[in-house]
Formats: structure tokens, sequence, C-alpha cells
């Protein structure tokens, strides 16, 4: 069972990989770098301030936290403890892939960048929860950073979608012992 799962993720990564085109190349290589984020990092955080006004750094503190959590629990309990090679370093598919970027380090399950957008997304929602655009704003952006991260031949299709429900999942418990401390303390979350 579990061969014909990852038979079927080669499969798809093969097919979503393939599909690329030299004309999109560039624009998915940018959406996948950091850089592109930039802009919406500034709106998160003037949105903040808007809303909190001096506190807003406490709705910065908890992305950070949330995005720290993704980012290492992605590395240290997912990709060195399943060991699955990244598409870039599989001896079968190395002829077959459009690898756009460098190979990067040896394991890809789970996908960092999925996980700290998807974790970014989680939390900064329920924290402008009042802006409801920001939400389908966000979940959309993560949803193209977790693309572009097959696209450059960086990912498997399970690696992108264990990234997305990591981060989701501790955004929303975070997000649930916030509220547990917020009843004992006062935070202007």
């Amino acid at each position: 069972m579990l061969d014909r799962i990852i038979q079927w993720d080669k499969e798809m990564f093969l097919l979503l990989n393939g599909a690329g085109s030299e004309m999109y190349d560039s624009f998915w290589i940018f959406v996948s770098s950091t850089k592109s984020s930039i802009p919406l990092f500034l709106l998160i955080i003037f949105l903040l301030f808007k809303k909190h006004g001096t506190y807003f750094w406490q709705g910065l503190v908890l992305i950070l936290i949330v995005v720290s959590l993704a980012d290492l629990s992605s590395v240290h309990c997912f990709k060195n403890v399943f060991m699955r090679l990244r598409p870039s370093h599989t001896p079968e598919l190395t002829d077959q892939i459009r690898l756009l970027v460098s190979k990067g380090g040896l394991y890809g399950f789970v996908s960092s960048h999925a996980a700290n957008f998807f974790a970014i997304a989680g939390i900064v929602s329920v924290l402008l929860s009042e802006r409801k655009y920001m939400s389908y704003i966000l979940y959309s952006w993560a949803t193209l950073v977790a693309y572009s991260r097959i696209y450059v031949g960086k990912h498997y299709l399970l690696d992108v979608i264990g990234g997305a429900l990591l981060g989701f999942v501790l955004a929303k418990v975070i997000w649930h012992l916030v509220l547990k401390i917020k009843e004992k303390y006062t935070l202007a979350l």
C-alpha cells in the first residue's frame, strides 16, 4: 500500500513538474523565493499595527513563534525522521525532472516552505479575523508557494500537502493555547 502511494506521488510530481513551461519558469522561481512575500509581510505588519497600535508586536511575536515551530518541526520531526529523498536526490528521477533551483538538502518530507506559509496563513487569519479577505489572500498565497516547490523541482505533492497540514495544525493549536493564556493575562491579541 505504501509503495503504491509513493509511486503515485512520484507520478504526480512528474506530471506537475513536467507541465511547466520556460515562459513561466521565472515567475514560479520568484514565487518560491522568500523575496516574493515581502509585500505581503509588510501588509501584515501594517494591518496588525492598525488594529493593535503599539501592541502590534505581540502579533509579530506570535507569528514568529508559530513559524519557528513549523520550520523546526518540519525538519526535526519529519525530514530527519522519515528521510524521504527530495525528487532532485532520487536517482531514478534525476534525468526526468525540471530542476530550476539548487537541489537543496537531501530530504523533503515535509516541505518547510509549505509548513511555514500555511502556519502564517493560519495564525494571521485569526489575528486579523475581522478582515476576511486576508484569509483568502494568505491561503491563496500559501497554496501558490506550495505549488511552486513542485514546479521548481524541490518537492513531491505529498511533501507540500504534509507541510501545509503541519503548518495549519500548528497555527490552530498555538492559537488555542494563546486563548487559554489570554484568560489569565492581559494580551492585546
